[in-house]
């Protein structure tokens, strides 16, 4: 199965392909690359000698993260399943991120804005997410499982396992927005 990974939420845009066997991959230095994400598909489509037509499923982050890279990727995803009518995979930049973590609970952090950081509590593994919200670093001071922060330069692999086990575990077919703080333009529209 060739999933085409696509993953702008994060402080690097990454394009990838999962054959099954091996996992092509470009990475942009930046959420300014996202403008190149067409070009990066292309390269990579190249790289491993497929067309557009050989996409079986497209594995897209969903955020947490930025708001314009999360809206360029989804929009991507769904213009090219809408193309060759492939599957949709909704990743969590989160739980990738949580991919080789184990434990009874911890908690991977991402910084965002005013101090807050983008949570997601875990049970045992990333594919027992419990919650994802928005914390200070007091709520994960005082949290009794284990932070771990990411600094948000997804893994290529990590992004490509989880979307593997996703497909294999759920059957949505959808990409929704995890927007888990106001944009920018809301925050001045109600004057935060």
């Amino acid at each position: 199965m060739n999933t085409l990974i696509i993953e702008c939420a994060g402080s690097d845009m990454v394009v990838a392909l999962d054959s099954g066997e091996d996992v092509i991959f470009k990475r942009g230095g930046g959420v300014r690359n996202n403008g190149l994400i067409i070009p990066f598909i292309d390269g990579v489509l190249t790289q491993a000698g497929a067309e557009i037509k050989d996409i079986d499923a497209v594995a897209c982050a969903v955020g947490p993260g930025s708001f314009t890279g999360i809206r360029i990727g989804i929009a991507t995803a769904k213009a090219i399943a809408d193309a060759v009518g492939c599957r949709l995979i909704a990743i969590n930049t989160l739980q990738a991120a949580a991919y080789n973590i184990t434990g009874d609970r911890f908690i991977v952090a991402e910084k965002c804005r005013n101090g807050e950081y983008y949570a997601a509590v875990f049970a045992g593994d990333a594919m027992n997410m419990l919650e994802c919200k928005v914390m200070t670093q007091e709520q994960l001071d005082a949290d009794e499982g284990e932070v771990v922060y990411f600094d948000g330069k997804s893994d290529v692999f990590n992004l490509a396992y989880t979307a593997r086990r996703l497909a294999r575990e759920r059957g949505d077919n959808t990409l929704v927005p995890l927007y888990l703080k106001k944009s920018q333009a809301e925050r001045m529209y109600d004057g935060d």
